[in-house]
């Protein structure tokens, strides 16, 4: 299902998705290693949104869930990146409210 580019969560979407990218990209590799309290680095918490969001567009396409490859960390930006835009293009609002939740988060955490 094709989502409508002008929507209220799509727009959520663009905007949270823009932040988290420049938030990672600022990032040295370090910090993207380094754990958080909770024991889960940047680059990581970035990935388990990009499987999130995955799972987002494929539900709202009809498709099987696949499993997003966990690429180096400094590959975490671009992956999300990928991720944003495939949410964008296959999400019902549904999807793109709860994308936009979860990119929100990320960006808190990080």
């Amino acid at each position: 299902m094709q989502s409508r580019s002008g929507g209220g969560c799509a727009q959520r979407v663009r905007v949270e998705g823009a932040r988290v990218v420049e938030r990672l990209r600022t990032l040295g590799p370090q910090r993207l290693a380094r754990a958080h309290e909770d024991g889960v680095c940047p680059a990581e918490r970035a990935h388990r949104v990009a499987q999130r969001l995955a799972d987002l567009a494929a539900d709202a396409a009809g498709r099987a869930r696949r499993p997003v490859p966990r690429l180096p960390d400094p590959s975490a930006a671009d992956q999300l990146t990928v991720l944003v835009a495939d949410v964008l293009a296959e999400g019902d609002e549904p999807a793109l409210a709860s994308a936009a939740d979860e990119l929100t988060a990320l960006r808190r955490a990080l």
